[in-house]
């Protein structure tokens, strides 16, 4: 497995990053959404959810280097797409472990 360069993996990791945070907040919107029906809405999640939002966050992150077409660009440089998915899956599992630290 090949790494990208450090110039298209920090671009990549600034981008997963905020991918993170706004699915995180489509979380909380979603939890505010059910409060009626589940009670109030807390920062923390299952262990599993973590890992599922985490799962997700690198597959937007996939996804938007396909739309973008960087797999093209990777794919010539002989990067293939899971190196994409991990370098996007790093931040939003640092960012979880963090959330469940501080709401701990």
């Amino acid at each position: 497995m090949m790494l990208p360069d450090p110039v298209i993996t920090r671009a990549l990791l600034v981008r997963a990053a905020f991918l993170w945070l706004g699915t995180r907040v489509l979380f909380a919107f979603a939890g505010l959404l059910a409060a009626g029906v589940l009670g109030p809405p807390s920062l923390t999640v299952a262990p599993h959810t973590a890992i599922a939002i985490a799962c997700l966050v690198g597959a937007l992150g996939v996804l938007d280097a396909r739309r973008r077409h960087e797999h093209l660009l990777l794919a010539n440089l002989g990067v293939s797409l899971w190196p994409v998915w991990i370098i996007s899956l790093a931040p939003a599992l640092i960012a979880e472990g963090v959330v469940a630290l501080v709401a701990s």
